[in-house]
C-alpha cells in the first residue's frame, strides 16, 4: 500500500468515530420503507431446488407470478394462495437468464449479454420463441428487466458502468430498438449521499472508491427491476450491495438498506396489480424464497 493511501485511511477512520454515535438515530430513521415494512414480510414462500437461483418475477394478477431461474431456460408459474408452483413450462436452452417481464400479452426474459426473448403461447407445449438483439452486450451484464404500464416498452438495467453511474435502458418494442436517450442515469453520489448520515459511513464509501480500480464505492449492482403499478415509482434491488432504491420521475425518492437476514441474495422483484411487493431471494445453497410484502397505501 502507498504511503498516502495509509494516511486516507487514518484520517477517513478519524472523521468515522467522531461522528459515528451523534448521528445514530438519524440513520436508523431512514432503515424503512415508507410504503412496504421490509423488516417485517407478511409470508415467506420457500422455493422448490429447480429454483434455488431464481432471477426473475413479473406478476400475472394478485394471485399469480412468472418465476425464472439463471440455466435452464424453464418458467415457473408461481401460486400466491397455495404456496407453491403450479406449472412450469420449458422453453429455452441452458443460458445466463436473468430478469422477466410481460408485455404485449407475452413473457419476455432477459439474458445477461444483453439479448431478450419473447415466448408467446408460453403455457403451451410449444411455445413461440424469439430472440432479439437490443444493442446492449456483455459490457452491460444486463440483470434487471420490467415493463412499463404501456406494454409497449421494457426496461433493462445495467449491473455494470461507468464508476459513478448506472444507466437503465429503455427498449420500445414497436420500434424494435432502444430509445435514443438512456430511461435513467443513476448518479452513485446521489444514492450514497442518501445513505451517509455518520462518520463511519463517510469513512466507508472512501475507502471503497479508493480500493476499487474503477474508484467507485459499489453501491449500486442493479439485480433486479420493477415498477411499480400504482404510483409508477421504479424500484430498483441491488443484491451485491443489500439495497433497495426508488426513484420518482426520474429523481431518486428513498434508498434502503436491506437485513442479511431476511435477504439472503435478493435477485428479483414484481408487484402485483394490488401494489404488493415480492422479492426473490437465491438459496445460495440452502432453499431460495419469495417475501411478500403488503402494500400500506397511507
Amino acid at each position: 500500500m502507498r504511503f498516502y493511501q495509509f494516511w486516507c485511511i487514518i484520517l477517513f477512520f478519524l472523521a468515522a468515530c467522531s461522528g459515528r454515535n451523534s448521528e445514530k438515530e438519524v440513520k436508523q430513521g431512514k432503515i424503512a420503507c415508507t410504503a412496504y415494512s421490509l423488516n417485517e414480510p407478511s409470508e415467506v414462500f420457500e422455493l422448490p431446488d429447480e429454483l434455488e437461483e431464481i432471477s426473475g418475477l413479473a406478476a400475472v394478477s394478485d394471485t399469480h407470478l412468472i418465476c425464472n431461474e439463471d440455466e435452464t431456460g424453464t418458467l415457473y408459474i408461481f401460486n400466491i394462495r397455495q404456496g407453491k408452483v403450479e406449472r412450469e413450462f420449458k422453453w429455452g436452452k441452458k443460458g445466463d437468464y436473468e430478469g422477466t417481464a410481460l408485455a404485449d400479452g407475452d413473457v419476455w426474459v432477459l439474458k445477461s449479454n444483453g439479448k431478450v426473448y419473447r415466448i408467446g403461447n408460453y403455457q403451451s407445449p410449444d411455445p413461440k420463441v424469439t430472440e432479439i438483439k437490443t444493442g446492449l452486450d456483455s459490457d452491460c451484464d444486463a440483470e434487471g428487466l420490467a415493463a412499463l404500464p404501456s406494454g409497449k416498452s421494457l426496461l433493462i438495467a445495467c449491473k455494470e458502468g461507468e464508476a459513478d453511474t448506472r444507466i437503465i435502458y429503455e427498449y420500445k418494442l414497436e420500434e424494435g430498438s432502444l430509445a435514443g436517450e438512456p430511461y435513467l442515469q443513476m448518479q452513485l453520489a446521489d444514492i450514497e449521499n442518501h445513505l451517509i448520515n455518520t462518520g463511519f459511513d463517510k469513512f466507508s464509501v472512501g475507502l471503497k472508491k479508493m480500493l476499487d480500480p474503477k474508484g467507485s464505492s459499489g453501491v449500486m449492482f442493479p439485480s433486479g427491476i420493477a415498477v411499480h403499478p400504482q404510483t409508477n415509482d421504479l424500484y430498483i434491488l441491488s443484491s451485491k450491495s443489500k439495497l433497495l432504491v426508488i426513484y420518482s420521475d426520474g429523481v431518486l425518492k428513498e434508498a434502503i438498506e436491506l437485513t442479511n437476514k431476511l435477504f439472503r441474495q435478493p435477485e428479483a422483484i414484481a408487484f402485483t396489480p394490488n401494489g404488493d411487493l415480492y422479492i426473490g431471494n437465491e438459496g445460495k445453497g440452502g432453499k431460495g424464497n419469495i417475501l411478500k410484502f403488503v402494500y400500506d397505501q397511507q
